[in-house]
């Protein structure tokens, strides 16, 4: 069952990762799907009471559904790259995380979204459009999963707004929290509505971390091109389909079955994603914030969160092996050009304890990289905090909130 799950979900909804998407049996009726093909709008029809059952949104609207050539959708995918990742912030962001090694430093970020989005989507919600695409060379037979997974995204949107929950206004690992939220939500229910079909009425958590499993083993072994790609750009395009569906299981079997990951209930960092059931929220705290106050002699040009997911990515890429960020409790990384057009970079990380502070202290410390220049212990506001400089120091304030 997991193989199949595999193929849809690394072929579904990824449109979504560049803005980076109750029982009810009287409620589903056939004028809630419109489509210029009847074969797809029955079928949608007859999966939709299927959909608001598992998924625990009713619909509020109606959902449009329509074909899109191959050219056509990644011609889409090459648009929502230049609206979401202009010239300049592509250029900023390659340099950024160049420097701090999550990226090769030269890479074309944009060209390499599109190759590893473009060839892939086979089907998209678009939250701007409030319809739903399908590729028009797939059988009806093979969109049934594809279906139940954008459907559901369809109903997200007119319940919390796509755009609103993955809006400018947060930082990337506010971001990859929400997708999280949005992506798993829909995961889950496509792998409730397989495991239905194939008789087995309850899915556990077992079954959901195997599709995990199945997942990462596909990206260990390259398959699907993806052997070239970048680590950081592999963790992160899997990470809300894997964890993201792992984390609303758990919210589920907490809060109940057909409870949302939305509105109270949204994750605030790939933090609370990876260790959703290991604390409670309020144990784990909200992140907080740092804040980089360059002196006059700089100019900060771009700056953001990392979060853990990604500090586990350059902790792994330092090691050569998978390393976890525990005890991450915020970050800051900051971008800064001097008036000559000399340029660096200082990212600021805090941590739960000094335990877990000098642990990542020692990996960086042990295999540094040319171009760090300094590494430091410090404390902030009363936190345990490392301070990075790539390049020549620069005379900063930062503070925590």
């Amino acid at each position: 069952m997991f193989h199949r799950v595999f193929r849809f979900c690394y072929q579904i909804g990824l449109l979504l990762l560049l803005g980076p998407l109750v029982s009810c049996n009287s409620q589903h009726e056939p004028t809630w799907i419109t489509s210029s093909d009847n074969n797809l709008r029955r079928m949608s029809e007859n999966l939709l009471e299927d959909v608001v059952r598992f998924s625990g949104l009713k619909v509020l609207e109606r959902i449009h559904l329509d074909y899109l050539t191959e050219e056509e959708i990644s011609e889409h995918v090459r648009s929502r790259l230049e609206t979401s990742l202009p010239q300049d912030k592509e250029s900023f962001i390659t340099e950024s995380y160049g420097l701090l090694g999550l990226l090769p430093m030269h890479l074309d970020l944009r060209e390499t979204l599109s190759d590893l989005y473009g060839g892939q989507v086979i089907g998209f919600y678009d939250p701007d459009d409030k319809a739903l695409y399908l590729q028009e060379k797939v059988s009806l037979e093979s969109l049934e999963s594809l279906l139940v997974h954008e459907l559901v995204h369809a109903l997200q949107d007119q319940h919390f707004d796509l755009n609103a929950l993955t809006g400018e206004a947060l930082n990337n690992d506010a971001k990859a929290a929400a997708m999280a939220a949005i992506e798993g939500h829909a995961t889950l229910v496509m792998l409730e509505f397989l495991s239905e079909g194939t008789g087995d009425s309850t899915l556990d958590m077992e079954d959901v971390s195997d599709f995990g499993i199945e997942i990462s083993e596909s990206i260990r072994d390259g398959q699907d091109g993806l052997d070239e790609a970048p680590l950081l750009l592999k963790e992160t395009m899997f990470f809300p389909y894997i964890h993201g569906s792992q984390f609303v299981k758990a919210m589920r079997d907490q809060y109940g079955v057909t409870s949302v990951p939305f509105g109270s209930n949204l994750p605030k960092s790939t933090e609370e994603v990876l260790h959703f059931g290991e604390q409670t929220t309020e144990e784990m705290g909200t992140p907080l914030v740092v804040r980089i106050k360059p002196d006059d002699k700089w100019t900060k040009l771009y700056e953001d969160t990392l979060g853990e997911l990604e500090v586990s990515v350059l902790l792994g890429n330092v090691t050569g092996q998978k390393t976890s960020a525990k005890g991450w409790k915020g970050d800051r990384f900051a971008l800064l050009e001097k008036g000559d057009g000399g340029r660096t970079l200082v990212w600021f990380s805090v941590w739960d304890n000094t335990e877990d502070r000098d642990r990542v202290v020692g990996i960086l410390a042990s295999h540094s990289k040319v171009g760090y220049l300094e590494l430091s212990r410090m404390n902030l506001d009363g936190f345990p905090a490392v301070r990075v400089d790539i390049g020549p120091e620069a005379k900063v304030e930062v503070k925590v909130e």
